[in-house]
């Protein structure tokens, strides 16, 4: 006999045939029994359909769903959190290539379960083979989610990592349709800002998920294209919720040092990185919240940082390794001078994850 609310468990997947099974049996060796597994395939062309319809055959807490065309990665979680189950009370995502430990669902649903407001529950996390979100500061396991957002803002130490990492309370998922705004650039972490605004949130300190750091992994793409500790997730959810979140000086102070940090890393790059990924990605990522650059922005904060470079000699080397390769071919600026204010769909789905799309021209 099953006891305890109902969660349902989403993971969508696109070509992750390599890692599908075990993200799969990590749900399914849950103590916590109580569960339906909902299954999104977004036209996958690897075996990992077969994968998921040989379990859907073998356990009846399984939904299998294929999607008639192919969505970007946002549009394919929107999607399959569309077939969360009426009764469900929690939704927990799993990333197709990542997994979950044992006693996740039971020790996250149990936090849950203390406070009827509890929106958002998290835990410590292993990021490939470092233990991640470890800095939890509140001795309880329950707090204002005001109190963690102001805290994030004024350290920014984050405790929502990836969707991989939290669990929603699911009547908040069935309220925003739809649940991911494609419209925003880190949609997840600003979910988690929007939701505890009015929600609570819930934090195990325990290892309860893991979060793969592979080359191909959705973590690791992410992670090449806003190196330096996630400068521009930093100055784009400071812009976003410093003001909805802490005072007029405190807001100044901490956006003073987050577009200060950015625009040394932004110095820095324009010598040093070739990627047009990296700067299709910024582009966008400023876009989003309308932060005017133009090409001689950049020239000039690159002559910056090359002036200031005596008082930061290690970095030296890596700035003369690259200036061979030539500034131009870093950064192509687009002859209207400035970014344009409007946000393009900023995701594409590959290998189950999000990678920055990579257009024919950059700044």
């Amino acid at each position: 006999m099953v006891s305890g609310p109902l969660v349902s468990v989403v993971v969508p997947f696109y070509n992750t045939e390599e890692y599908l099974q075990e993200c799969i049996e990590s749900v399914l060796s849950q103590t916590y029994t109580h569960f339906e597994l909902i299954l999104q395939n977004n036209c996958s062309t690897d075996g990992s359909w077969a994968i998921a319809q040989r379990f859907a055959s073998e356990d009846s807490r399984i939904r299998l769903f294929s999607n008639e065309r192919f969505l970007t990665q946002v549009q394919n979680y929107n999607a399959a959190l569309e077939w969360i189950a009426p009764q469900s009370k929690y939704t927990k995502i799993v990333q197709a290539d990542d997994s979950i430990f044992p006693r996740c669902l039971e020790e996250m649903v149990a936090v849950a379960e203390s406070d009827p407001m509890v929106g958002l529950v998290s835990s410590y996390t292993l990021r490939g083979t470092k233990v991640s979100l470890d800095g939890y500061p509140f001795p309880k396991n329950v707090v204002s989610g005001r109190e963690v957002c102001r805290y994030e803002l004024l350290t920014d130490y984050g405790f929502h990592g990836s969707p991989t990492t939290v669990m929603y309370r699911s009547e908040i998922v069935r309220e925003r349709r739809p649940f991911y705004d494609e419209g925003k650039y880190h949609e997840d972490t600003e979910n988690c800002f929007e939701v505890l605004e009015h929600w609570k949130f819930g934090f195990v300190k325990q290892l309860l998920t893991f979060c793969r750091v592979d080359p191909d992994s959705i973590m690791s793409r992410i992670a090449r294209m806003d190196p330096s500790f996630g400068v521009l997730s930093q100055l784009i959810l400071m812009r976003r919720f410093g003001r909805r979140y802490l005072s007029e000086d405190e807001f100044r102070q901490r956006w003073s040092l987050a577009e200060n940090e950015y625009l040394r890393h932004i110095g820095y790059s324009a010598w040093s990185v070739r990627d047009p990924a990296f700067w299709n990605y910024h582009r966008r990522g400023l876009a989003s919240i309308d932060y005017p650059m133009s090409r001689w922005r950049i020239r000039f904060l690159a002559l910056s940082y090359l002036l200031l470079l005596p008082i930061r000699p290690g970095e030296i080397m890596k700035v003369l390794k690259g200036l061979h390769k030539g500034f131009h071919a870093r950064w192509k600026p687009p002859r209207t001078g400035e970014v344009k204010p409007a946000l393009a769909n900023h995701g594409r789905e590959l290998s189950g994850s999000c990678e920055p799309e990579v257009e024919a021209s950059s700044w």
